[in-house]
């Protein structure tokens, strides 16, 4: 059977100060090359001067590590990413694997800062267009509830660097073949630095989801309840009355934004679907049956005049829940 090989990159890109993500360039490069039994058959780094704007910033230069001089002295970003385009070929590699989805971008822009000194970029749009964004994948081969850097989910499989830093380009390549490697013939349900890094991410995304879930309920709050709203949440047994609460809030704060958002109208149209599905709240002129369907629930309202209304599907809203 023929060898299959993979190629894992990274790139470092100008940044800071007047420098926007249509207006970035390469700086350098960094390629790991294995084959299909993760053996690491070639490695890959050099520097590029860009064709614009070759002084770095001192952002730029604090987070790469790179000096002046070094780029000063290197080559064009498009002879370099010749030699990219070499290597992809010597080894049949149609992808070249990369973590996050702005390398593509900034080999675009890298391309067209080219344009405006009229030179040549074909092979920067080769690799450009040779790009594949990983993460999304191994995110979900790990297990992970969202995306880390390549700096803390390479440690989860003992890769540090030897030489320089994180944000060098060949060391983040080297992270990112580690990951790769590791998702793909370990054990991870026994990798315990992966399964706490898992249990941090899902704690921090709990904590956010409570903080925008307060956030809500406060805002909802920008209007004082009227005394029917009250009623409505005193009704409930004590032990069940903060649920009941925070269930009405959450609903109010898509009629007080909607209200709030929308100073200079007066009438609005409040609709609502079965749960889980969220209700929403549009200004009269703009509300149309035939793009909701499925409503349960359909009521207007002014700003002054929504307490009665919004009661009334909570309840119902409240029995659907029940039924569900």
């Amino acid at each position: 059977m023929e060898t299959e090989y993979y190629c894992f990159g990274d790139f470092e890109f100008t940044c800071g100060k007047n420098i926007t993500r249509n207006t970035s360039e390469i700086l350098s490069v960094g390629l790991v090359i294995c084959d299909d039994n993760y053996k690491i058959v070639e490695s890959f780094y050099c520097t590029a001067r860009p064709a614009v704007y070759p002084k770095m910033t001192q952002q730029c230069i604090d987070l790469t590590h790179l000096s002046q001089q070094e780029i000063y002295n290197s080559p064009d970003s498009n002879a370099v990413m010749r030699i990219v385009c070499d290597l992809l070929d010597k080894y049949d590699c149609e992808d070249l694997f990369v973590w996050g989805n702005f390398d593509m971008i900034g080999l675009y822009s890298d391309a067209h800062m080219h344009g405006k000194r009229h030179m040549n970029s074909e092979y920067i749009r080769d690799v450009a267009e040779s790009i594949y964004d990983i993460q999304r994948d191994l995110v979900e081969q790990l297990g992970l509830p969202e995306a880390v850097n390549i700096e803390e989910l390479s440690g989860v499989f003992g890769f540090t660097p030897t030489d320089g830093t994180y944000h060098n380009a060949l060391n983040d390549a080297r992270g990112l073949y580690e990951i790769f490697r590791g998702a793909f013939t370990t054990d991870l349900s026994k990798n315990k630095k992966l399964q706490l890094l898992i249990q941090k991410r899902l704690d921090r995304i709990e904590k956010q989801r409570i903080k925008a879930a307060e956030r809500r309920r406060n805002y909802a709050l920008s209007i004082s309840l009227f005394e029917e709203e009250r009623e409505y949440i005193d009704s409930f047994p004590r032990e069940e009355r903060d649920e009941a609460r925070n269930r009405f809030l959450d609903n109010r704060y898509i009629v007080v934004k909607a209200i709030l958002h929308h100073p200079d109208f007066e009438d609005f149209v409040f609709v609502g679907f079965k749960p889980p599905k969220k209700p929403l709240a549009v200004i009269d002129e703009k509300y149309s049956e035939e793009k909701n369907p499925g409503s349960i629930f359909t009521s207007p309202f002014t700003k002054n005049n929504f307490a009665k209304m919004l009661v009334e599907y909570q309840r119902i809203a409240d029995k659907e829940e029940l039924e569900v």
